[in-house]
């Protein structure tokens, strides 16, 4: 079902808003009056703001929203179904996973792919209701999947054609378009909502230091949850969700990920595994680790606002008396846990117990 438009701000705060995209906007001199008028009327009655990304306008094309539009849709309408359904909290995450032979998806052979599994409290709560009603008819769990189904997900796909013109990189962009597709599916916004590498006119990014999670939140309309935190350390399935839904925060900042930057998440993503010995055998388990979390083996191919939620999660802190640099505990226990769960699901785990 499709949304109507929120009612539009009053005139003065859209001819306010139209002055200031003509004067301030770069590119401005290719926005038409009317244009501009559209792209305020738009933005004020979305909440989102055209001056950090949320939303541009592509000439010939029309309002476009950016990917921190999206999910400020996404976070709003997962937050309103939530209440709707009685539930102390709706929010939503995803699992981005690299596609090995993008040509099952029609891309082409040296395309990169992504698939992203969009899951959310909302649908997930309706599911185990409807598995519970049967569950209480005392029919088994497997019986009741099989009328019920498998637990909601929807998945969306992006890809980014070799050679292909865009501002960011192509691993990114391909992550980027995956997310929207998926949120596009799973949440309406009545205009259009291409994310496009056109001629945009956009506002600049703003560079900004890493904030606390609170502020990091309020940015895209999200009260943190009052609720006790997992005990650590969590299992794997729990650790990857953690942190794809910590640098779905990040990218809400736009993060950038230098290759200097990179290289240090590469050395502080080994010292975790300092037990698997050399250092080619901590480079296995770090790469079995990596495309555990996020679909790619290299710290070069991960997106920038995951390079800085797996930083984040390590908490490389210098010992007083050694002044050496050591990992956090949890961080430690949680990427062995993790690398046992890859092995075990690769098989190598049962081999090597069973010699």
């Amino acid at each position: 079902m499709t949304k109507a438009l929120a009612p539009f701000a009053s005139k003065n705060e859209i001819t306010e808003m139209q002055g200031r995209l003509l004067e301030a906007m770069p590119g401005s001199r290719k926005l038409e009056p009317s244009q501009a008028m559209a792209l305020a009327q738009i933005a004020l009655a979305h909440g989102l703001d055209p001056f950090t990304g949320d939303i541009w306008w592509i000439p010939g094309s029309g309002a476009m929203i950016g990917i921190k539009g999206l999910r400020k849709e996404a976070s709003r309408g997962i937050r309103k179904e939530a209440d709707e359904a009685g539930l102390a909290y709706g929010s939503y995450w995803g699992i981005a996973t690299r596609i090995v032979d993008p040509k099952t998806i029609a891309a082409g052979d040296e395309d990169l792919a992504y698939k992203y599994e969009l899951r959310d409290t909302v649908s997930i709560a309706a599911h185990a209701n409807s598995l519970k009603r049967y569950l209480d008819m005392e029919m088994d769990l497997d019986q009741a999947i099989a009328i019920v189904g498998p637990a909601p997900t929807v998945v969306g796909y992006g890809i980014y054609k070799k050679g292909e013109a865009t501002k960011m990189q192509p691993t990114e962009a391909a992550l980027k378009r995956a997310e929207a597709h998926a949120l596009k599916q799973r949440f309406n916004v009545e205009f259009n909502i291409e994310v496009g590498n056109g001629d945009m006119i956009e506002g600049d990014f703003i560079e900004q230091e890493p904030r606390s999670e609170e502020a990091i939140l309020a940015d895209i309309g999200i009260d943190k949850p009052k609720v006790q935190k997992l005990p650590r350390p969590v299992e794997p399935d729990m650790l990857r969700v953690g942190l794809h839904t910590r640098a779905r925060e990040w990218a809400n900042k736009d993060a950038k990920a230098p290759a200097k930057l990179r290289q240090q998440l590469a050395i502080n993503l080994s010292s975790l595994f300092k037990e698997q010995g050399n250092t080619a055998d901590q480079k296995n388990a770090r790469h079995a680790f990596t495309t555990f979390i996020f679909g790619v083996p290299s710290t070069s191919d991960i997106a920038a606002n995951e390079v800085h939620a797996l930083l984040q999660w390590i908490d490389m802190k210098q010992d007083k008396e050694s002044e050496e640099w050591i990992p956090s505990m949890d961080a430690v226990k949680e990427a062995g846990l993790a690398y046992r769960h890859v092995l075990k699901l690769e098989g190598q785990l049962e081999l090597s117990e069973a010699g």
